[in-house]
């Protein structure tokens, strides 16, 4: 009897505990929990870089009685560089035998994030030839790029022109780029 009681003691002290551990258990995993909920959020959060916005611009210019006729795009907000993907011309004149000779979009790089140091101060020309449609009413052009791959940083607003082999009074022509704008990064 005396061997049972030494070993009832004992074991009755380990449910004891057992039961008190299993009471308190969930304050201290609950209490656990809290101070983990709180370490987590003091760390900084990281957030990804904005998606890349869209752009698209239209412009349309006429002649006046000249060869040579021009429009500017919408200006390249400060701090991003623009990426033109798709560039499209319409030309419409209703003077017989005025043809083009040329058609281009200029754009500038003259910040510092151009490769080369510096940009020409003129502009660089994407020369997107125009195909003469089927005859309508008057002479009527179109020419669209649609892999263009040029940018413009830190610059005025791209330009889009167009040279005739004669003077247009009647002439206009309407000029739309699309692409999308990414901040130029901090250096």
């Amino acid at each position: 009897m005396n061997l049972l009681r030494k070993a009832l003691v004992p074991l009755t002290g380990v449910a004891v505990i057992a039961l008190v551990l299993l009471l308190a258990g969930p304050r201290a995993v609950h209490a656990i929990t809290a101070t983990l909920v709180q370490v987590v959020n003091t760390v900084p959060v990281v957030t990804a870089p904005s998606a890349p916005l869209l752009y698209e611009s239209n412009c349309t210019g006429a002649f006046g009685g000249t060869q040579e006729g021009s429009c500017s795009f919408q200006t390249v907000p400060a701090g991003n560089t623009l990426f033109i993907d798709a560039v499209s011309i319409y030309l419409n004149s209703l003077e017989t035998g005025v043809g083009v000779q040329w058609a281009l979009m200029l754009t500038y790089n003259i910040g510092s994030s151009y490769p080369e140091g510096q940009g020409p101060s003129q502009g660089a020309a994407l020369f997107i030839p125009l195909t003469k449609m089927a005859p309508g009413f008057g002479q009527n052009y179109v020419g669209t790029i649609t892999s263009a791959n040029v940018w413009s940083a830190n610059s005025p607003a791209p330009k889009c022109q167009v040279l005739l082999n004669g003077a247009s009074e009647t002439g206009v022509f309407s000029c739309t780029a699309w692409g999308h704008l990414a901040p130029i990064p901090a250096t």
